[in-house]
This record gives C-alpha cells, structure tokens and sequence, in this order.
C-alpha cells in the first residue's frame, strides 16, 4: 500500500521531492542537508549524508524537520543523526517512501518495553531494520551463502556473521550486489543486567560505483558520518579495530538485502 503525505514547504524551510514511482507521495528535505535535494543513485545520496554531525538520538522527521526518536516535540535548527537516524534517512530517498519515525521504530516483539524479559530496546537495531525493509524483496544474508526471510526471525535468532571472522568479509565482498542496499544490525551478548542480547548499533553496507564494499554510519566516537572502504587492508582494520570485541564477547552482524528500485534517484518537485 503507498501511503500519501503532503507537506508544505514554508518560508522556503524546506525543499519538496517527488519520489520516483510513488508520483503522490512527497519527502520533505531538510536545509541543512541541501545536496540530498539533487542525489541520484545510492553513491551519492549517501554522499549527502557523509559528515552530518552526531547528534544523540537525533533523526529526521517525516517533515523533514532535525528532531529526536524519543522526543519528537524537540525540533533542532541544525543538522544531526544518530546511527538510526542515517539508516532510516537513507532508507526514505532510496527506497521512495516517506517512513514516519514512529513506523521506524515501532516495536514487533514487545522488546521495547522496560519489563521486557531480554531488557527493554534489546532489539531496537533488529526493529528498525525490519520496520524500513518491510513490503520490500529482501533478504537476510547467512554464512556459506544461505539466505532467509527476516521476518521469520526474532532478535535471538537474527545474529548473522561474526563480525571479526576473516570469512565474514571475504564472502560479503563477493555477495554485496550493486542494485541493492544492505541494513546492518550489530549485535552482541550483553552483560547489562536483565540483558541476554543486545542490537545495539545500525549502518550501511552497499557496493559503490567503483566496486567497492563500502559502510556507513554515524557513531558517538566519530561524532559524525562517516564511511570506509572495506575493500581496503587498511579500511577494513579501522573498521574493526573501531568494532573490538570485548573479552570473550564476539560482536556478531545481521545483513539484510534489500533490491532498490531500478528508478534510480529522486526528482525535484516543481
């Protein structure tokens, strides 16, 4: 079902764009973030993105307004994104729908509750990622080139490949495909009391147009967005030097793949 949002751009505040084959539905575009206005294709609407400032919890509203996840009455003037933030941003363009923060987040397993028997937000990561991907082709990557349905999997069982193993990436590297995106959800064991599993962290994988395997994300260290090259011996180390495990913890990745559009790019509304 396409859902159909109007907005009404005032005192020039925001830019209005027409998302190819959804003609009715309108993604308000902030002003902070003016090159997103014109991206065509995955490489540069995430290139739009790339050095936003962190800002704790920070998201884009489906007014194209800079606010909060858990406070949406908080409006900011300036630019910033958390990690899901990005995520669910670059979802909206790439994947032409306008998503409120609300669908982002909404919770499928009663895991966002503070009774919740694994801890409450224990699979926010998890959420999200399904919530943007929903009513789309994905898929959920599995080591030696199995995949599965996500929707079939709750949070326990959606941990993927570890993140530190050498095989990870010498098979993602040659399954990453350039017609899709992939939304990545970290996920560790958690020593956090009442925690069992935590998805603690979001980004994005794709292929640029160069052939490489690139991720983004926005994180609380970098204090902005930021990309690697993963197809690089040195952008792959400080990726993982940046992801450690800790102790007997292995931080562990789910990879879903989800095919965009052949309609590439988002045209400027007049």
């Amino acid at each position: 079902m396409v859902h159909i949002r109007c907005f009404f751009a005032t005192a020039g505040l925001l830019a209005l764009l027409v998302l190819p084959g959804y003609a009715a539905e309108i993604l308000p575009v902030p002003e902070g973030i003016p090159a997103l206005r014109t991206a065509k294709g995955v490489d540069a609407v995430i290139a739009a993105l790339l050095n936003v400032p962190y800002r704790d919890d920070g998201a884009i509203d489906e007014k194209g307004r800079f606010t909060l996840f858990a406070d949406q009455e908080k409006i900011f003037s300036s630019p910033g994104l958390n990690c899901s933030g990005l995520v669910l941003e670059v979802s909206r363009v790439l994947f032409r729908r306008n998503v409120t923060v609300a669908e982002a987040v909404r919770d499928r397993a009663g895991g966002s509750i503070s009774s919740a028997a694994l801890g409450e937000d224990w699979d926010f990561g998890w959420n999200l990622v399904l919530n943007l991907s929903e009513g789309l082709s994905r898929s959920m990557l599995l080591p030696g080139g199995a995949s599965v349905d996500p929707v079939t999997l709750d949070g326990l069982a959606a941990q993927g490949f570890d993140l530190h193993a050498e095989s990870t990436w010498e098979e993602l590297r040659g399954r990453i495909r350039p017609d899709c995106l992939y939304l990545v959800s970290f996920n560790k064991e958690s020593r956090r009391k009442g925690h069992k599993l935590q998805h603690y962290h979001v980004a994005l994988l794709h292929l640029a147009a160069d052939g490489s395997l690139r991720i983004t994300q926005a994180t609380s260290q970098s204090r902005k967005v930021y990309q690697r090259n993963l197809s690089t011996k040195d952008g792959l180390a400080r990726f993982l030097q940046s992801f450690a495990n800790t102790g007997s913890i292995r931080k562990k990745i789910a990879v879903v793949e989800v095919l965009i559009d052949g309609e590439e790019a988002v045209e400027e509304a007049p």
